[in-house]
């Protein structure tokens, strides 16, 4: 099931590139809908960048890929490239025993960067996009805080926790919104958030 959200929600990161220009301005610093583009294709496809990705002194290895690969492709057939490329990314080998929630939740995210800069219209979100991203939610929290001690809240009563002692802060949003706080969209994030 979460594989056809996944492809899903790669068709909408698509649809939502093939609306905006290549220089359009995304949610992550720096980067236009090109770039983010050229990112997603190169989780599939440039093994050596992905070490720039997760250590910074490698950072240069991801910037000429990226670079790379808008010289080999037009935005247009980059986007078509992702599009009827694998879904899955080479990068997140564990992803099917997460049921595709990682690049489900990947998806997701970069669409939502190109999204909300450019006031497209909200994507709306099903019941089982909605589960499932509250599921990657928990995976993420604790991948990418492993030192947090958090209290997720859902408007429809939906909760969560991530790690041990005292709760520091308690974040109310629907699961997307926690989602994208989580990653680092606290900007854009549309949560409620109560320290303790």
């Amino acid at each position: 099931m979460t594989a056809e959200l996944r492809n899903a929600q790669r068709d909408e990161f698509c649809r939502v590139l093939s609306m905006v220009a290549p220089d359009a301005p995304t949610l992550c610093s720096g980067w236009t809908a090109f770039d983010l583009a050229a990112h997603i294709w190169i989780l599939n496809h440039e093994p050596l960048a992905w070490a720039g990705m997760l250590l910074p002194p490698f950072s240069w290895l991801t910037d000429r890929e990226i670079r790379r690969t808008k010289e080999r492709f037009s935005y247009a057939g980059l986007v078509e490239e992702i599009r009827t490329g694998p879904a899955s990314f080479a990068c997140m080998p564990t992803d099917p025993r997460e049921d595709h929630r990682h690049s489900l939740g990947e998806y997701f995210i970069h669409t939502e960067d190109v999204r909300r800069p450019n006031r497209l219209p909200k994507q709306e979100i099903s019941p089982d996009l909605a589960e499932a991203l509250w599921r990657r939610l928990r995976t993420a929290s604790w991948q990418l805080h492993p030192f947090a001690s958090w209290e997720f809240r859902t408007p429809q009563g939906g909760h969560g926790r991530i790690g041990r002692g005292p709760v520091t802060k308690q974040i109310t949003g629907e699961p997307g919104e926690l989602l994208m706080w989580v990653y680092g969209r606290t900007e854009a994030a549309r949560v409620e958030i109560v320290k303790f």
